[in-house]
Parts: structure tokens; C-alpha cells; sequence
């Protein structure tokens, strides 16, 4: 399948000239690399993301003081906290302390609060500053197709985004400056909150940071935890075996919500007799805290494990098989070859007795001390066998509904099929399969990599090309980047020509979305040849695809042509309706690139007809977007408005925000170009929302981006309502892309006066006022480059 990418602006050189007369000092740049246009979008949501307060929170009061004194503080730079336990880190209440604190004062932040939990000490990957950043700039309303690539622009986007705004950020279990120095913003009045086992010494040394070290619970305080849990009554009547309770539970608070609920229920006695349990354990767990603590803590756990009911602990062995930081009732279902019905009541009886954390989007979770804990359970009591067939089902589940998750979002070429009998999830609804995606999206990644780990190759690369439909719609760049990495090697290992070829076209077309159509090229070639020799024709007409439309950014057009016409000639070999649709569109497109609109047109219409043939909506949005540029530049307005109307609409429909929006800008424009200035800045405004974004020209990792990005942000920011209200016509130069406003009764050169509605200074700083300087040699801004009337050369600019 061929995807839209950035489009190459063609420009042979840059020139840096000081024209016209200047007073004072003039600073000029030599090589200017990037231009990072940072725009602020409006927050239509107030985020309030943190997680329940624990109702067993007890002492912690001069801890609470000193968070009280620096939220209080009147030095905006000082909010930086680092919560820091230096005795015993692990299970001592960071999170516990940070979430309740952070309750009582959020009602000092009217403009929200985030919170993520970066995982720094789970066995597992922990979360990277640019997953981070992706997930608060998604709950800050930027649309996702829309979040620059790069870390430091995400960053810088964030910023922007947090200025002069007062929020509250929990930055859960952070295992360094590294992972959390991109996060933090820039000015304003927003107060972080971060939890860490480490000092964080680096962070000290460049901001103004309160350290809260947070010892273990005193003795009292551990009472009182027990107290609360337990019950009074209890606790009472047996104080000496309670107090030697909570010693043995290492005064962690988790150990002791983990013993009081296995004194739950007990008869008279029942304290002192857990204790003589506790006190013959010989269990040990250095690998979780200090060694001091580690022989009360693994005991604790082990006593907990020994209580449950054996399906219930063949439950908790099997969890700590799945790789990724939350589970599912399905995925756990089908870790024990279970009903989802009881496996959902055993989850929730683990979570009854604090072994599992129930999280509100119905999914579950460890503590990381608990995850390890039954990682060890599993290697310790189950075959190693039985856990790899457990991991085995678990991939296979993955495999499976990802693939009936693509044919929904957006059909995708089949794959050959594992051996593995295991059913996957059954979604209703384009909606439904498109959330799936999304929630599991973290884990996926996961599931490749241990997957690759344990030599399960086949699933190493087809979930990633299984996925690619969903990480083309969602734009998540480095997911789809490191999984179709990972899979490559893996088909590679086993030398597995098809895989490869899947999996290189896969990588070759991120890099032509992000910019890289250069190196895009190599990957495609390769993919194609590949797929030839496996016989795989398929996956050769998809190459080809991709192949030409690197060749078409790289204004290569004949060699464009003939990857497209190969792909054409073996889809209708095989009477393959859905890929011939794809051909005639791409060969449609590639018309309108050279400017031959009446076979540009010709071939677009037929491929429409055979998308509506197959119901394939995403690529009847596509081609309805590329009719519209062909009217364009055929100088039809009122059928271009038609088309990409249409295209908005279907686009709309199926949460293609990355496609509507491009459509959005280019309705705007056409209104625009008819003197419909409210209607243009309606598209415009509605467009906004689904790109709100960095719209970077060559930022880092991510190459120009799209004019679906960078346009519409101009096209607001620069023109607003600066267009003509009557009296002007829009034409197209011979052999450029501009658009023009063109006064009535001139040709397509500067018009000669502002159009009405526009100052003359406004004027003068517009693309249109500044259009004269183009008969002087001079060459204009290529930031609004469209589709007209083509000369040799000219490609669309607006694209779908």
C-alpha cells in the first residue's frame, strides 16, 4: 500500500540577500538550517489525569508541609520537586504521598493536570521523554498525526503549549534526568511533581529543586496504616503481635496493606499466628530492595502467594509472562487458556488482596516490586515450557486481532497465516478497532521485542506490518519505526525473503512521511526485489507503489511512471480491484504533478470508481482530495469546492484527522480563491484543531514536514481574513505553484493594489504583496506551494 508523505518543495538553493534600503545595524545568518515555526493552540479540554487517592493514606505530615511551602513558594522555578527516598525506595509510598498531596492541591491549577508513570524501574523499557511528551501533547489536544517526530520539538511544543498556564505534571517513577529533563516546562506557573528512587543529583544542579526524601513510615504511622486497613479492633487486641506486624512488613506501606489482608477475616489469634508464618519464611528478595528489608519483604509476598487459590496463583505466574506495563482481561484470558469471565473475577481478586492494581480504563497493573516478584513466581514454579507456550498464545492474540483490527482501519494486503489456532478480538466498528489500537499500542511494542528475544520470528515482524495501517492513521512514528526495525532483523535471521520485503517497504514509507525520501528509496528497491523472488505479488505492487512515490518527490517522473505502470500491468494479471484502484490513482497523481490535468483526471476517476467499488473509504478520501487538486489546476473552483468537500467529509467519517485536515486547507483556499473569506477562514479554523502542532521545516529526525501541517498554520497566522472580499480572481502563474490574487482585469503578476478588505501593510507583508518580486529575480517563499496550472516540473503541493 502506498501512503502520502512530505512532499519535496524542489527548491535548487536558497538565497540570503538584503534588498532595498536599511538603517542601523543589519545582522544576516550564513546557513540557516531550520525554521521552527511554534504555534500555541487552544486547549479545548481541561486534562485532570490523576490516578484515585489511596483512602489508607496516613502520616507523612512534615513531607506534606514541605510540598505545601513549595507549591506555595513565589518563585516559579523552584516548582520543581523531587520526591527521593534514600532509605529502602521501593514500596515506601512515593506515588502514594505524590497522588494524595496532589489531590488536596489541584483545586490550585484551574487549567488541569497530567500524569504519566515512566516506569523507570520496571523490568521492562521504561518510558522515554518523547513517549511522555506524546502522551501529554495528545491530552493537550494536539491531534496525533500532528506531533513532531523529534524530541526536542515535542519539547519545545509542549512548552509553548504549558506557558503562562498553571498546571500540576506527576512524573511517576522517573529513573533519571534523562527521562524527564525534555518534560519540564520552559516558564509559567505550572508546578512538577516528580517520584524517583534516585537523588536525581544532575536535575538539583541545573534547576532550583526541593528535595522531599521520604524515609520508611515510622512505627506509629505503620500502626495507624494497620489500624486503618485492618480495623481498630483487631489491632487492639493483639498490639504486640501487630507491632511486630509492621517490623516484619519492613514498615513499607504496601508489605502492610499486603499482611493486613491476609489477617483479613482470621479468628481471634490471627495476628500472632501470621506472624509465627511470616517469622519461619525463609524466603528471600534481594533483587527488589536493600538487603536488610528484602528477607521481610519476599516473605510478606510469599505468605500473600501462598494464600491464594491455585487458579488464582497460576494467574499471578502467567501475568508476569506478558511484557508490557498493563494487561487486559483478554490478554490475561488467554495467558491461562481461560474464560474471560472468571479470568476477570481472578484479576480482581488479586487486586482485592494488592497484587494487581484495577486502573479506570478496565486494565490492570503491577506494582514493579510485584511484577517481579511473579516473574520469579513463574521461573520458580512453572516449566519453562509452559511459559513460553503461554508467551506463544499471547503474541498469537496480539498477531490476530491487530490483523483484524488493519482490515477495519484500513485493508491491508493479507499476510500468511501462523499455525497457531488462538482467536482474536472481534471488533463492531471502525471505532472500536481504532481504540484497540490505541490502548494496546504500548504493549505491542513490547510483545515485538520479547518475541524477537525468544525467537518467535514470525511474530516479530508480522505485528508490525499488522500494525502499519493504524500507525499510519495515528502517525506514531517511533513505534512504527522500532517495531518494523525489530522485525526486519528478526525475517532477516531466519532468512525470510517475504517478511523482509513487508517489513522494508514499511520503514522505507515512515521515511518518505517523515522526510527522507532519499534514503526511502533503498528500502523500497530492495523490498520490491525481494517480493519478486519470493513471488509474493503483493507485496512487489506495494513496493513498486511506494517506489514511485519517492521517485515523484524526488521530481524523478519517468521513473515514477514505470514503477507505477509495473504495479498496474501485475494487479490486473491477478484481477486485483483494490490494488488497480491504488495504480490509477497513483498514476492520476502523478498527471497532475507533470500537468497533463485531462489524464490526470481520466485516470483519477477511474480509480475512484473501483474504491467505490471495494468500499475502501480511506482511499476514496485520498482520490477525492487528488480530483480536487486536478480542478485546481484545471482553474475549476466550484468543482474543486465539490471535491474536496466530499473529501472532508469521507475523511471525517473515519478519523482520518492527518487527510481531513489536509482537505480542510485546501477547501479554505479554493473559498478563499472565489472571495469567500468567511468560508475560507472556517476551513482554515476547523483544520487548526487536527494540527496543532510545530509546523518545523527540517526539525531533527523528522525532515520538512508535510504542507498538511505547515500550511494551514500559515494560512491563519499570515493571511486570517487578509483575503479578498470581492472584486479579485485567483490565478495560477505558467510554470509555478503560487497562488495569486489578482485584481480584476490583471493577468497572474502582482495585482496592483490591495485587495479589498486588506491593509496596505498587511499587504505589502503578504505572499500576494510580494509577488513583483518574482519578475525581479527574486525568489519567494516556498511555504505556500500548491497545485495550479503546472508547468514542467510542478507538483502537487496540497497533499492528500
Amino acid at each position: 500500500m502506498a501512503e502520502s508523505g512530505d512532499e519535496d518543495l524542489g527548491r535548487p538553493g536558497t538565497s540570503n540577500a538584503v534588498n532595498g534600503n536599511v538603517q542601523g545595524p543589519v545582522v544576516q545568518a550564513a546557513n540557516v538550517h531550520a525554521v521552527h515555526f511554534h504555534h500555541t493552540p487552544k486547549v479545548t479540554t481541561t486534562p485532570r489525569q490523576l490516578p484515585p487517592d489511596n483512602g489508607a493514606f496516613v502520616g507523612r505530615a512534615a513531607d506534606t508541609a514541605e510540598l505545601d511551602e513549595a507549591v506555595e513558594a513565589d518563585d516559579p522555578q523552584a516548582r520543581t520537586i523531587v520526591i527521593s527516598a534514600i532509605h529502602g525506595t521501593a514500596g515506601v509510598g512515593k506515588t502514594t504521598l505524590a497522588v494524595h498531596w496532589s489531590h488536596r492541591v489541584r483545586s490550585r491549577f484551574p487549567d488541569g493536570d497530567l500524569y504519566i508513570n515512566m516506569r523507570g524501574y520496571d523490568s521492562g523499557s521504561p518510558v522515554d521523554a518523547g513517549d511522555a511528551l506524546d502522551q501529554f501533547l495528545r491530552d493537550l489536544g494536539v491531534t496525533p498525526s500532528d506531533i513532531p517526530a523529534d524530541v526536542q520539538a515535542k519539547s519545545g511544543l509542549f512548552r509553548s503549549l504549558m506557558h503562562e498556564r498553571r498546571m500540576l505534571v506527576v512524573l511517576d517513577n522517573v529513573a533519571d534526568v534523562a527521562q524527564v529533563e525534555p518534560i519540564l516546562p520552559g516558564s509559567g506557573e505550572s508546578f512538577v511533581l516528580i517520584t524517583s528512587r534516585n537523588r536525581l543529583d544532575a536535575l538539583h544542579s541545573r534547576y532550583l529543586v526541593r528535595r522531599v526524601s521520604l524515609d520508611l513510615l515510622s512505627h506509629d504511622e505503620s500502626i495507624a496504616l494497620l489500624r486503618k486497613v485492618l480495623g481498630s479492633e483487631v489491632v487492639d487486641r493483639e498490639p504486640a503481635a501487630a507491632s511486630t506486624l509492621v517490623e516484619l512488613a519492613a514498615r513499607l506501606p504496601l508489605a502492610i496493606r499486603i499482611v493486613a489482608e491476609a489477617a483479613r477475616g482470621r479468628p481471634r489469634g490471627a495476628l500472632a499466628d501470621l506472624v509465627d508464618e511470616l517469622e519461619h519464611s525463609g524466603s528471600t528478595m534481594d533483587d527488589f530492595v536493600s538487603e536488610d528489608e528484602s528477607v521481610r519483604l519476599s516473605a510478606v509476598f510469599d505468605h500473600s502467594y501462598a494464600l491464594l487459590q491455585e487458579r488464582d496463583a497460576v494467574l499471578f505466574r502467567r501475568l508476569g509472562v506478558h511484557p508490557g506495563a498493563r494487561f487486559s482481561v483478554h490478554a490475561a484470558a488467554v495467558l491461562v487458556g481461560g474464560d474471560v469471565t472468571e479470568t476477570r473475577r481472578g484479576l480482581r481478586r488479586l487486586a482485592a488482596n494488592h497484587l494487581v492494581e484495577e486502573g479506570d480504563d478496565r486494565r490492570f497493573t503491577f506494582h514493579d516490586l510485584l511484577r517481579v516478584y511473579a516473574r520469579h513466581r513463574s521461573a520458580a514454579d512453572d516449566p519453562a515450557e509452559v511459559a513460553d507456550a503461554a508467551f506463544r498464545r499471547l503474541a498469537t492474540w496480539y498477531l490476530t486481532s491487530a490483523t483484524q483490527a488493519s482490515v477495519i482501519l484500513m485493508p491491508q494486503r493479507s499476510l500468511k497465516a501462523t499455525a497457531d489456532d488462538v482467536a482474536g478480538m472481534v471488533f463492531a466498528s471502525y471505532d472500536q478497532a481504532l481504540d484497540w489500537c490505541e490502548l494496546e499500542r504500548e504493549e505491542i511494542r513490547a510483545v515485538v521485542q520479547e518475541s524477537a528475544a525468544r525467537g518467535l520470528h514470525d511474530h516479530a515482524w508480522k505485528l508490525p506490518v499488522a500494525m502499519r495501517g493504524f500507525y499510519n492513521l495515528r502517525k506514531h512514528w517511533k513505534d512504527w519505526i522500532v517495531t518494523h526495525e525489530i522485525g526486519e532483523q528478526a525475517a532477516r535471521s531466519v532468512d525470510d525473503g517475504y517478511g523482509r520485503s513487508r517489513v522494508l517497504n514499511g520503514i522505507g514509507t515512515v521515511l518518505q512521511q517523515t522526510g527522507k525520501v532519499a534514503d526511502a528509496v533503498a528500502y523500497h528497491r530492495e523490498a520490491a526485489e525481494l517480493a519478486l523472488a519470493a513471488e509474493d505479488v503483493v507485496g512487489a505492487t506495494s513496493a513498486l507503489d511506494s517506489l514511485g512515490h519517492a521517485h515523484r518527490r524526488q521530481r524523478q517522473f519517468a521513473q515514477a511512471a514505470g514503477c507505477f505502470r509495473r504495479s498496474l500491468e501485475l494487479r490486473t494479471e491477478r484481477e486485483d480491484t483494490y490494488g488497480q484502484a491504488w495504480s490509477w490513482n497513483n498514476l492520476g497523481e502523478l498527471a497532475v504533478a507533470e500537468g497533463k490535468l485531462d489524464e490526470g483526471h481520466r485516470y483519477l476517476s477511474r480509480a475512484l470508481e473501483l474504491r467505490i467499488e471495494v468500499d475502501d473509504k480511506w482511499g476514496q478520501g485520498r482520490t477525492l482530495h487528488g480530483l480536487g487538486e486536478c480542478e485546481v489546476a484545471a482553474q475549476r473552483p466550484d468543482v474543486a469546492l465539490a471535491r474536496f468537500a466530499d473529501a472532508v467529509r469521507l475523511r471525517k467519517s473515519i478519523g482520518d484527522a492527518w487527510g481531513a485536515a489536509a482537505s480542510l486547507e485546501c477547501l479554505g483556499d479554493v473559498r478563499a480563491s472565489t472571495g469567500d473569506a468567511d468560508g475560507a477562514v472556517a476551513a482554515w479554523q476547523e483544520a487548526l484543531p487536527m494540527l496543532e502542532s510545530v509546523a518545523d521545516l527540517g526539525a531533527p529526525g523528522c525532515g520538512r514536514r508535510s504542507p498538511r501541517t505547515r500550511i494551514p498554520l500559515q494560512a491563519a497566522a499570515r493571511r486570517g481574513r487578509r483575503v479578498p472580499r470581492s472584486g479579485a480572481t485567483w490565478r495560477a502563474g505558467p510554470r509555478t505553484s503560487r497562488r495569486r490574487w489578482c485584481a480584476p482585469g490583471r493577468s497572474s503578476g502582482r495585482p496592483s493594489s490591495p485587495p479589498a478588505g486588506t491593509s496596505p501593510a498587511a499587504w505589502r507583508g503578504s505572499s500576494a504583496g510580494t509577488a513583483g518580486a518574482a519578475g525581479r529575480g527574486r525568489r519567494r517563499t516556498p511555504a505556500l506551494r500548491r497545485s495550479g496550472q503546472a508547468g514542467k516540473g510542478h507538483h502537487p503541493g496540497c497533499r492528500s
